[in-house]
């Protein structure tokens, strides 16, 4: 370890109740404790329910209610996104196991905990970022597709091969080549 590396260790608030930590654990320390800390500040909700979800007494979904809680969530992604794969995954016969394997994931995640927490402020941003983000990306993904069809450049009752498109002359106008 250099100088100026030993230097910043020795700065780190974690390194310092413990000298025999690197630098990268006692940022990972930091990191944990304010994840703690933020944890600790959200409000836990009592045992019962959360918007109609069964909650346990920290204000986590039930690991019973999960595959329910989880599945809608994918419904509803996959009707907003018409992929019907998606949409219907919650009804594939090994979901109840992945979706136990998933909540027992999160739980152990304290980063992901907002995930299991129906009433908190980070689900509900979570959830109004994946609204407005889902349609938008899988827009995209249809211009993109649409964009490299073989009939992207050809008139609707054209058979013909797509035309090319030449170099844009203009913001307004591209000029084709025959």
């Amino acid at each position: 370890m250099t100088p100026e590396t030993a230097a910043e260790v020795a700065d780190c608030p974690s390194s310092a109740a413990d000298p025999h930590q690197t630098h990268l654990e006692a940022l990972a320390t930091d990191l944990e404790t304010a994840e703690a800390e933020t944890m600790a500040e959200t409000e836990a909700a009592p045992a019962g329910e959360v918007g109609g979800v069964p909650v346990d007494g920290q204000g986590f979904v039930t690991r019973g209610a999960f595959p329910e809680y989880w599945g809608q969530g994918l419904r509803l992604a996959g009707l907003m996104s018409g992929l019907e794969t998606l949409r219907g995954s919650p009804d594939q016969p090994t979901w109840p196991e992945a979706a136990g394997a998933i909540y027992d994931t999160l739980r152990d995640m304290p980063s992901l905990h907002f995930l299991i927490r129906p009433g908190g402020k980070w689900m509900q941003r979570a959830a109004l970022v994946a609204i407005w983000g889902l349609p938008v990306a899988t827009g995209c993904v249809a211009e993109l597709r649409a964009r490299k069809s073989p009939k992207a450049g050809r008139p609707a009752n054209d058979d013909g091969p797509p035309l090319e498109t030449g170099p844009v002359h203009d913001a307004a106008e591209t000029v084709r080549v025959a």
